[in-house]
């Protein structure tokens, strides 16, 4: 077992996006700061960390209170870091709650642009989770929390860790790597690679808490539209496509591959993610923060939202670095432009050039928790 000391964080992860987001930071701080990490992981993040080296314990869906509470007797953290989820269980507003009641600092890294208020309140939205600090991405997630009733001096903005890799990414792949992964697909001449993100819409509209916002499609919806518009597109121009489609952990099981003689539909669950991405003439989904990390790698992206109700949590489609479709109706003509049209293809590839990032979203965020972990001693 392994031996505790005072300086142990610990870490809860539920959702894939939280965990890109914290993953980096706790290695970070195992590596150069020296302190230990335990990872407690639950629901579909626990396939995400099968690589991580670092101490994973895997949280049983049934844990109630007292379970919990004898995991942190155990360990008797120096902080806590948690992602943010939206699922059923989020067990991280629990350990939030416990840190506050312990007196040991806690920092939320904060992954994504949209649900801010499901991210921090319980079902019974008049009790608030907020930790110490929550690490944002940008000014735009800073206003986000803010109206939601978060408190300006629990804000700082650090940049999104899962994003600090990015640049590095991009910077060793090679004309090669495209090939070799365009070769998996044995496309043939001419064949044009698409990847569509899926995102679980269908599984979390069925909530039994009745707290999922409608955004007024699914990924059924919007992959079944996608076929259709790629299909009149093949046949009006004597085209020929391989359409990967890339599920989420939590809805592979309803992807149809289902295609057509110019459309061929095959699921992807090996291929990195980024290599994946670079190697397809254009990548598709909906507002899935893949669609943001393809932007940062300069692969043309097209975001689908047919009929949404929800504002575009995208900033990538408010900038202009991403296509955004709003209609069903104009699927088929955008992503004819977006693939086929040189001079539109054009000038979303010289956004995407003239776009940089900036990375040290890690090194802000562990800053961060340190000087919490300082303060409390």
């Amino acid at each position: 077992m392994l031996q505790l000391s005072e300086s142990l964080i610990l870490a809860v992860c539920g959702d894939v996006g939280g965990t890109a987001a914290v993953v980096p930071v706790l290695e970070y701080l195992s590596a150069n700061k020296g302190y230990l990490i335990k990872i407690l992981t639950y629901g579909p993040s626990i396939s995400k960390l099968d690589k991580v080296k670092l101490d994973v314990i895997v949280l049983s869906e049934s844990c109630n209170q007292t379970e919990i509470e004898k995991l942190w007797n155990a360990y008797k953290p120096t902080a806590l870091i948690c992602g943010t989820s939206v699922n059923f269980f989020e067990f991280e507003k629990v350990f939030i709650r416990l840190a506050r009641r312990e007196h040991i600092p806690s920092l939320s890294v904060l992954d994504f642009w949209s649900a801010y208020k499901r991210r921090f309140y319980a079902t019974d939205v008049s009790a608030c989770e907020f930790p110490d600090v929550v690490a944002v991405m940008d000014q735009c997630a800073y206003n986000g929390i803010l109206a939601v009733g978060c408190s300006k001096s629990r804000i700082v903005i650090t940049g999104q860790p899962a994003f600090d890799r990015i640049l590095n990414i991009r910077e060793r792949f090679s004309d090669e790597n495209r090939q070799n992964i365009r070769n998996q697909f044995h496309l043939s001449q001419g064949e044009l690679l698409i990847v569509f993100f899926s995102q679980p819409l269908r599984y979390l509209a069925q909530r039994k808490d009745g707290d999922f916002i409608d955004v007024g499609y699914d990924e059924i919806q919007v992959l079944n539209a996608l076929k259709i518009s790629l299909d009149e597109i093949c046949q009006e121009n004597n085209l020929k496509v391989s359409l990967v489609v890339k599920p989420h952990p939590r809805d592979r099981d309803s992807v149809s591959l289902l295609g057509s003689d110019r459309v061929r539909v095959v699921q992807s669950l090996g291929n990195d993610t980024h290599n994946l991405m670079m190697s397809a003439d254009l990548v598709v989904g909906m507002t899935t923060i893949a669609l943001i990390e393809s932007c940062y790698l300069r692969c043309l992206t097209l975001s689908l939202q047919p009929g949404t109700l929800i504002d575009d949590p995208l900033p990538t489609n408010v900038n202009g670095l991403s296509m955004a479709v709003y209609s069903l109706q104009h699927f088929t003509d955008a992503i004819s432009n977006i693939l086929l049209n040189d001079n539109i293809r054009s000038s979303y590839r010289s956004r995407l050039d003239n776009f940089f990032i900036s990375d040290g979203a890690t090194e802000r965020v562990s800053a961060e928790l340190i000087k919490l972990i300082n303060r409390k001693h």
